[in-house]
């Protein structure tokens, strides 16, 4: 399923990215711009914070693994948690100076993203998701961010972006030793 999973995203932004740029070896030169999820990579414990839908917060453990592909210009995410499991592929966009990337989740779901990072902070967003309320775009903040830990919490809008309200999630993210 993962290889699935891989060769489906670069064959929808990988290979398209790497065209635009003229080949994966043009230059050695590579933009400044893909060393914003450097802090990122590695192996990490995550203590989730979750709010159900009856608005009581439980909290879990999960394991984030994050690694480096196609010569520094993707990122591949793997969540392994005891409720959800995923992987996530974000790939450096030249034309948007933005990271652009699909998320896809065990059983089938997936979803759009696109990141920057701004003011020291990685500003995730997660479209394609719903809940009962109808279709939102979803804001994660990596903030608090050093070399062996981070912060992110969610926010949620259901007006594409004009109001946002406290999303359904927080992580405290601590690099494995």
């Amino acid at each position: 399923m993962r290889t699935v999973l891989c060769i489906l995203f670069l064959l929808l932004v990988g290979v398209p990215l790497l065209a635009e740029e003229g080949g994966a070896d043009k230059t050695p030169d590579l933009p400044k711009e893909l060393s914003q999820f450097d802090f990122v990579i590695g192996e990490w414990d995550v203590h989730i914070f979750w709010r159900g839908k009856d608005g009581k917060w439980v909290d879990y453990n999960a394991t984030w693994r994050c690694s480096r592909l196609a010569g520094e210009y993707m990122v591949h995410q793997d969540w392994d948690g005891p409720y959800l499991k995923g992987s996530e592929f974000k790939a450096w966009d030249q034309k948007k100076k933005k990271w652009v990337g699909h998320n896809f989740y065990a059983g089938g779901e997936w979803a759009q993203t696109e990141s920057e990072f701004v003011n020291g902070e990685m500003i995730v967003f997660i479209s394609g998701v719903s809940d009962d309320r109808g279709r939102y775009l979803n804001r994660e903040t990596y903030s608090d961010i050093s070399e062996d830990s981070f912060q992110m919490k969610s926010d949620r809008s259901y007006d594409d972006g004009k109001t946002w309200e406290p999303g359904r999630y927080r992580l405290e993210v601590t690099r494995k030793q």
